[in-house]
């Protein structure tokens, strides 16, 4: 369906596929690649295409949450780290992460159900 003009805010927002397609046309897709470098973000997995700005590219849930976060904090790079436990001076626990709610096993099988669906969504479709 066609939205008639669109501003970029908007056309993002509402996740307009043609503005985002526009958007990396415009900007060219080496120097979005730079601009993912500079954030920390992995390209070597990124397709060198207009697929880009529809999300084609593989990133773990952390490493998109880093690079948010790098837009988050005026730029900074934000190393993400574990607190496990906070204590007061005198040994009073005021904060425990939590525990682990899952066995590592079903962690692991779980994993390979995720990278398998996500392997067959970049295959080409059985003729």
């Amino acid at each position: 369906q066609f939205y008639g003009p669109t501003t970029l805010r908007e056309g993002l927002y509402r996740s307009r596929n043609l503005v985002s397609i526009r958007l990396l046309r415009d900007l060219g897709i080496n120097t979005t690649l730079s601009y993912l470098k500079q954030l920390k973000l992995p390209t070597e997995n990124m397709p060198s295409n207009l697929s880009l700005s529809l999300g084609s590219g593989l990133l773990t849930p952390m490493e998109l949450a880093r690079g948010f976060a790098v837009i988050a904090n005026g730029g900074y790079d934000v190393q993400p780290y574990l607190i496990e436990r906070i204590e007061e001076w005198d040994g009073t626990v005021v904060y425990e992460a939590p525990k682990t709610i899952l066995c590592d096993e079903n962690c692991d099988a779980s994993q390979r159900q995720v990278a398998d669906a996500e392997q067959s969504t970049s295959e080409q479709p059985p003729e």
